[in-house]
């Protein structure tokens, strides 16, 4: 499959917080250090909270209030309009109305009320509390004495829906969203008795606006209201105390320690703004690391938390700024679990949180600063990255849970960004290296620049470890994306998975043979219809050019010299070529397996990562098929393609056991592989995922007979149905035809598609001008040339 077809569906839940930012006047500085920090232990309990989802939570006097729907035995009916409603509250309609719009509501069960007492670990439900009929609980808002407010929305109908992930694993709807009712409950301690309500179901209404896009309680009774850039406080009867406006559109209401609201806006940056009661205006800005992506109430020494990279930050109500309060993963804590916290001012704290799957599962985690004892006798190992992806997060853990020698303390200078510089964090990376502050191990996955640092001599060479290790060596791995990956035959990182990146095109037009040089794409192109584009409307002139850099990037760089060669005749027929396409191609409205299908597109760009998905290319191009790749000097044109992976420092402190760490991504998972990703690195797992999508079996039904499908046909398993360029494709278990054809390009790639980021400005200014007809491709080359030699010798 390519990139570009891979879709994922979900169910709509509620509720989570988007940090961005608006405009204003700012205070407090950056995060604090990234060292010395109180290093955090963790006991984590699992947590038998029978909710099939959360869609609400908060911390309150200590204790975490849940909130979520338990699941209803399903009872459905259906009526005359063709709507089918479950006893479980959910209700969907595709012909309830004449514009196609459905209603349901927001999830399957019934909303319920737990809460967790932090000091014993009991778990105990509001069983008092009695929902209205199809309501969920949208927000919590605890209060001193122990009373609740609770925000309950009952779904009314949503048309035109998209789906926007907000974090945490929660989504929202965005557009065309309507609440049938939205009440702010007020109840006691128990959940049993209501001592208050307010009814904001029709208050857009009653403020004169034309929507209200978030409302807020607080524990004193007053209501909070967004619209637009707007912020109306109200009493409990709804009566406007005043406004106060703001420079961007606010994004979410959130409360603080002291239970006073503020907001989010929806800028560039991370931004928090505190609603000053006493000057009815927006208070000064708080502005949170570029990075940052979570809130959580506060304390007394803390106005509020709020999560950043791996760190916990709490802005300091003494100091009015951020102040880093642990690591998640050296407390061994998976953040994106984390569904609420409560952190006490002497730094004890608890947290709930929720694993993946329907329904969910939960746990709870005790968090209290490490003693010496406690970290005594593991040799602390630094991990640098630009924000960590929640695969190499658990690996982390993992490793931190069951190591005795060794404990990896995450570094993550992406919490050093900033709206006006998203390159702060390296910056200060490269400072700290500057200073002999080289980490240990490295994540170059997220804009590391690998090769500079190995031209350097600041990166082990990895062959070697492999090659001793008694578990691997070379033929234990597939060796042909590490060695596209090496650089003067070592190996600066290892990778757990690999892709393979061409070109399809039909034989008819591209002839036949892998790898063509630019001259012979030339010619193919003039023969095609007038108006063809190479690669897709969306990818001419510029987009044409990025695409065939990424994939030769290392032909003009030789990184161990420190030397370049864009001044070579090669690169400035690469610009020619693309200067002289069209700045828009033929049919722009059409996908582009159509484009190719009609003669509008010359060329498909081309992802392979599993046997079957070199099926779809054969269908779409009826039959024969040829991987022509992107056009390359004496090169295939196929190139392998890896999510980045994880490089060891020349100067790591103890290298034995950094290497502990980085083999696990070589050794085989067996049946812990995840399916349905790229090719496995290790041997062992890429011959058994070839073997188990090359067999065949029939699916059966439940008495036993085998289940015939559209075609007519029996119903292989592993069948894949899919719907593009216009045509049904289906695609069955791999065949030997298959794996010999990816086997062949496998040996055929010769590269790594890469990027320098700070190579890739300079070419892309000097490119932009030529293509705009204001310098010619030699004198862009020139100017390229020039450029990227003096940053290569900054760099050594």
């Amino acid at each position: 499959m390519t990139r570009h077809t891979r879709h994922i569906t979900t169910a709509l839940l509620a509720l989570c917080l988007l940090l961005t930012a608006c405009g204003g006047k700012q205070t407090g500085g950056s995060p604090g250090e990234l060292s010395g920090t109180a290093a955090y232990t963790s006991d984590i309990v699992p947590l038998d909270l029978p909710l099939t989802e959360l869609t609400a939570s908060a911390a309150g006097s200590g204790d975490l209030y849940l909130a979520g729907l338990e699941e209803a035995a399903s009872d459905e009916t259906e009526d005359g309009d063709g709507e089918i409603t479950s006893s479980s509250g959910f209700s969907f309609s595709s012909t309830g109305s004449d514009d196609g719009s459905f209603t349901f509501s927001t999830g399957m069960g019934t909303a319920a009320l737990y809460r967790l007492d932090t000091d014993t670990g009991e778990l105990i439900k509001l069983s008092g509390y009695t929902p209205e009929e199809g309501a969920s609980v949208a927000a919590i808002v605890p209060c001193e004495d122990g009373s609740l407010w609770v925000l309950e929305r009952v779904s009314g109908g949503m048309e035109d829906m998209a789906m926007d992930d907000l974090g945490g694993g929660l989504m929202v709807a965005d557009g065309g969203i309507s609440w049938a009712s939205q009440v702010w409950r007020k109840l006691d301690a128990a959940g049993e008795q209501e001592l208050d309500r307010i009814d904001v179901t029709n208050l857009a209404e009653k403020l004169g606006v034309e929507a209200v896009t978030d409302t807020r309680m607080d524990p004193s009774g007053r209501l909070y209201a967004a619209s637009g850039s707007t912020v109306a406080v109200l009493d409990a009867s709804l009566s406007t105390l005043f406004t106060c406006k703001g420079q961007e559109t606010v994004e979410r209401l959130v409360s603080l320690s002291g239970g006073t609201g503020a907001v989010t806006g929806d800028g560039n940056g991370r931004t928090v703004y505190p609603i000053d009661l006493e000057s009815q205006s927006l208070g000064s800005a708080r502005p949170l690391s570029g990075s940052a992506d979570r809130i959580y109430d506060g304390n007394e020494k803390y106005d509020f938390f709020y999560s950043s990279g791996d760190s916990l930050y709490g802005w300091s109500v003494e100091n009015a700024a951020p102040e880093k309060v642990l690591s998640w993963s050296g407390a061994g804590v998976d953040k994106g679990q984390v569904e609420t916290l409560a952190l006490l001012p002497d730094g004890r704290g608890t947290a709930a949180l929720r694993e993946g799957g329907w329904p969910a599962s939960y746990s709870w985690a005790r968090l209290a600063p490490a003693g010496e004892e406690e970290l005594a006798g593991r040799t602390v190992l630094t991990l640098a990255t630009m924000g960590l992806s929640s695969e190499t997060r658990a690996r982390v853990l993992e490793f931190n849970r069951t190591s005795s020698q060794y404990r990896i303390e995450i570094q993550d200078y992406s919490e050093y960004n900033t709206s006006a510089d998203a390159s702060a964090g390296l910056s200060k990376l490269n400072t700290e290296i500057l200073a002999g502050n080289m980490p240990d191990l490295l994540d170059v996955s997220g804009g590391i620049p690998l090769r500079r640092y190995a031209a350097r001599g600041l990166l082990a060479d990895l062959w070697p470890y492999i090659e001793s290790d008694p578990e691997l060596g070379r033929n234990k791995v597939m060796e042909r994306p590490l060695e596209a990956a090496s650089m003067g035959g070592k190996l600066y990182q290892v990778f757990q998975r690999f892709a393979l990146e061409t070109a399809a095109g039909a034989p008819a037009a591209v002839g036949d043979k892998m790898g063509w040089s630019l001259e012979e794409l030339r010619a193919a192109l003039a023969k095609m219809p007038a108006g063809c584009s190479v690669l897709g409307p969306d990818l001419a002139k510029d987009s044409v050019f990025e695409t065939m850099f990424s994939n030769s990037l290392d032909s003009f760089v030789d990184w161990e010299a420190g030397a370049a060669r864009f001044d070579s005749p090669e690169f400035q027929e690469i610009l020619e070529f693309c200067a002289s396409l069209p700045a828009q191609a033929s049919g722009e409205d059409m996908d582009e397996y159509t484009r190719v299908a009609s003669g509008a597109q010359l060329l498909l760009p081309v992802y392979l990562n599993d046997l079957q998905s070199i099926q779809l290319y054969r269908a779409l191009f009826g039959g024969g098929v040829t991987f022509a790749g992107y056009p390359s000097e004496g090169g295939s044109g196929v190139s392998f393609s890896t999510d980045g992976g994880m490089a060891m420092s020349a100067s790591c402190k103890d290298s034995e056991g950094a290497w502990s760490f980085l083999r696990q991504v070589l050794l085989p998972a067996g049946e812990q592989a995840a399916p349905g990703l790229d090719f496995p690195v290790n041997r062992a797992d890429f011959e058994q995922a070839a073997e188990k999508s090359m067999e065949f079996s029939y699916l059966k039904d439940e008495t036993g007979n085998t289940i015939v499908g559209p075609d007519g046909e029996p119903m292989l398993e592993g069948t894949v149905y899919l719907f593009v360029g216009g045509k049904s494709v289906m695609l069955k278990p791999a065949t030997q035809e298959d794996y010999d054809q990816i086997m062949a390009l496998y040996e055929a790639a010769d590269s790594l598609v890469s990027r320098d980021e700070n190579i890739w400005a300079i070419v892309r200014e000097q490119a932009g001008a030529c293509f705009a007809g204001d310098r010619t491709a030699e004198e862009a080359a020139k100017a390229i040339q020039s450029r990227v030699e003096l940053y290569l010798n900054e760099q050594k």
